[in-house]
């Protein structure tokens, strides 16, 4: 619908500006190291694609954004970090013209005011067979019940079969977002295909058939939502004159189909061929209040390229949920450190306690020794008669303290203390 393709105008518009040569240039030293001369040389650009794509085949997603993110910034920060094919295009389109490709969309947008480009065709419209959604819901259903009467499951075995053994030759594990394991189907009846074929006819085959219809079912309601909000999206959510116009078709009740689709759609493109402004009106477009906006939700774990998708998820149930779930986890773990703080206070105290006491303890058996040794020297003066105070063996240290006990003594008769306060005295 729209000419989105890259032209070599374009290209060549990017690398005439002299502020992208610069970007360019460290964009290619920043390449990995392991990129061969010949691509180096120019001889990729020659490539099939499908051989290009091998050179990144073996690498995981995480790998292909942190390339993604050293050769074009700009367009990294738009493009989700598990959007795989986004990734392999941008970096296939670098390796390929040498520009990367946010330099290239500026360069369109330049050319066509319009962010989704210019129209590949000026006459164009949009007619959208609409109904309700729980009608929609049950011709979704019923569609699978047909499907699965005109032999789905059968073809299913056949190309699991064939596949399976190709596969086991080959090594491979099995991956259902790659090629046409990524249709509806597959995924949904793994779990019945892989039976062996005797216990299919089991009751527990049965059940895991069963589970697989169902599985489908709802697989299928939802690409028929995704559908609706791509067309919203992509349609109905920009403003611009390179957008055509949509016009709605109710086919809730197909009773009156003929009036209220086959008719109406006839006449609409009747109009365009003949170049007159069709009588009904399409539908309006509504302002589009989205844009490219990167944020990470580190609580839940996620991703988010987009404005709309980001304020939906912070109000969400879920999200909240979870910032309750951490916000409980983080007063518990705070209520832990404050008892395990408050456990270690009681411990210090105590040990603070316990050492006061030692040294207590230490100190009166200090004192009581050298009492008993100033009581010892003062039985030996009487003994030996008086002397002078110099010669005494004991030290004048200890005839003071002697001397200070003697006059502690007398002063305590007079006050009535106790001998252990006078030593506490002594002491301190």
């Amino acid at each position: 619908m729209w000419n989105t393709l890259i032209k070599s105008e374009d290209v060549e518009r990017v690398k005439q500006q002299p502020e992208n040569l610069k970007h360019v240039k460290e964009a290619r030293e920043n390449k990995d190291s392991g990129v061969s001369e010949a691509e180096e040389d120019g001889e990729e650009t020659n490539r099939p694609r499908t051989e290009r794509d091998s050179v990144y085949q073996d690498l995981d997603t995480e790998t292909l954004y942190k390339r993604l993110q050293e050769v074009d910034p700009v367009y990294a920060s738009r493009t989700h970090p598990n959007n795989r094919r986004k990734l392999l295009r941008a970096l296939e389109v670098f390796d390929v013209h040498g520009t990367p490709m946010s330099e290239i969309h500026k360069a369109q947008r330049i050319e066509s005011p319009s962010n989704v480009g210019e129209l590949r065709y000026p006459n164009t419209c949009v007619l959208w067979v609409q109904s309700e959604q729980s009608v929609l819901d049950d011709r979704t259903n019923k569609r699978v019940n047909t499907m699965i009467e005109r032999g789905l499951i059968q073809e299913l075995l056949d190309f699991h079969k064939e596949f399976n053994a190709k596969r086991t030759q080959e090594n491979r594990e099995l991956d259902y977002t790659t090629g046409i394991f990524q249709s509806i189907g597959f995924k949904e009846f793994h779990e019945y295909l892989i039976l062996p074929e005797e216990e299919k006819h089991s009751e527990r085959g049965k059940l895991l058939f069963e589970k697989g219809v169902e599985n489908m079912k709802i697989a299928t309601r939802q690409y028929a939502r995704r559908q609706i909000y791509w067309i919203k999206n992509r349609l109905l959510r920009n403003k611009g004159h390179n957008y055509p116009p949509v016009y709605s078709m109710d086919s809730t009740d197909v009773s009156h189909w003929t009036e209220k689709v086959h008719d109406p759609a006839v006449q609409i493109v009747q109009d365009y061929m003949n170049g007159v402004v069709p009588q009904q009106e399409p539908l309006p477009l509504q302002e589009y209040d989205n844009g490219a906006e990167f944020n990470e939700c580190k609580a839940c774990n996620k991703t988010f390229v987009m404005r709309k998708e980001w304020n939906i998820h912070i109000k969400s149930a879920k999200h909240k949920k979870r910032l309750r779930s951490l916000r409980k986890r983080f007063h518990d773990t705070c209520d832990i450190l404050d008892q395990f703080k408050e456990k270690k206070s009681m411990e210090r105290e105590t040990t603070l306690a316990e050492m006061t006491s030692r040294t207590a303890n230490i100190a009166t058996d200090s004192v009581d020794g050298v009492m008993r040794d100033c009581v010892a020297s003062d039985i030996s003066d009487k003994e030996a008669g008086p002397r002078d105070i110099k010669s005494l063996d004991t030290g004048t240290g200890a005839v003071n303290l002697r001397d200070m006990v003697g006059t502690s003594n007398e002063q305590s008769e007079d006050k009535g203390e106790s001998v252990s306060d006078v030593r506490d005295k002594v002491l301190f």
